[in-house]
């Protein structure tokens, strides 16, 4: 038999529609073309193309990992997010569409200092995609991202020198569980940034098999409530925000209470607030130095 694109593209789509695969189409085009070296577009201007034995060879085993499971940006190395491509692999999470609200909100509430020199902390960076996208669109600014696994830093560096930001970062190796590196005590940022682990560990099991076979649990889970890496950042974050400065960081659906209470334990001056994601869900913790 011989496989051309369009005989590939649709039994494909329905062996993973039958293994339960969301977004099967998608996901056979976006292997397709990977295999292929051609755009999605050409995959159809192409349609009666035949697969020789390498590519046929190539693509089955890629399908196969995706039936597996494996999310496809693993698969594929990368994943787009805030309109830039990130290098992506399982030391790090893969970047989620929510997160780039936090990054708009951000960027929003810099809009008036967009040409000013903006120092940014990123707490727990994984990929360093939320740093990154946020200098890329600051060009004045400077960013420091924090993580604990060194693997998941090497990443970071690897985007930083794809979007030409390299000399605008700096990527520190710490746990944020234990000792704060000094070097960051000692300063004052004018944003901080976190997508820290913030689900319970009675709800590992309840995760996607995509999410809990192939993602990084450390990034996800911290502690029985999902509260312990936010009570690190809240117990440093009084000398580290800038005057005037904004603290946003990504949450649980109903973890607001929670936090604005650990948070007032530690700063009880500060302005607590919530937004909600586009689905409507409360997603970001957002903490401000004013006065209340």
């Amino acid at each position: 038999m011989k496989w051309t694109v369009q005989k590939i593209i649709s039994w494909s789509q329905d062996y993973l529609q039958g293994k339960g695969v969301e977004n099967p189409r998608l996901d056979v085009e976006l292997l397709l073309e990977e295999v292929l070296g051609i755009s999605r577009i050409r995959l159809y201007t192409e349609w009666d193309r035949p697969l020789d034995e390498e590519e046929l060879k190539k693509f089955k085993s890629l399908l196969k990992r995706r039936v597996q499971r494996e999310p496809l940006a693993y698969i594929l190395g990368r994943r787009e997010f805030y309109s830039l491509g990130f290098k992506v692999n399982s030391a790090v999470l893969v970047p989620r569409p929510e997160t780039e609200e936090l990054v708009e909100f951000a960027l929003d509430f810099l809009k008036e200092k967009k040409e000013e020199k903006i120092k940014i902390l990123d707490l727990c960076t994984g990929s360093g995609c939320i740093l990154i996208s946020l200098l890329k669109n600051l060009p004045q600014s400077e960013g420091v991202g924090i993580d604990f696994l060194t693997e998941a830093l090497a990443v970071a560096q690897e985007n930083a020198a794809a979007h030409q930001v390299q000399d605008r970062t700096t990527w520190i190796e710490a746990d944020l569980l234990q000792d704060w590196p000094a070097e960051i005590l000692s300063q004052k940022f004018d944003l901080i940034t976190a997508n820290p682990p913030y689900i319970p560990e009675s709800e590992w099991t309840q995760l996607q098999e995509e999410v809990q076979f192939f993602e990084p649990k450390s990034a996800l889970i911290s502690g029985p409530h999902g509260t312990d890496v936010y009570a690190a950042i809240f117990e440093n974050l009084k000398n580290i925000l800038a005057s005037g400065a904004l603290f946003i960081g990504e949450m649980g659906e109903e973890q607001s209470k929670i936090l604005s209470s650990l948070a007032h334990e530690q700063l009880p001056d500060i302005k607590t607030s919530v937004l909600k994601d586009l689905s409507g869900k409360e997603r970001f913790f957002l903490i401000s130095n004013s006065p209340r």
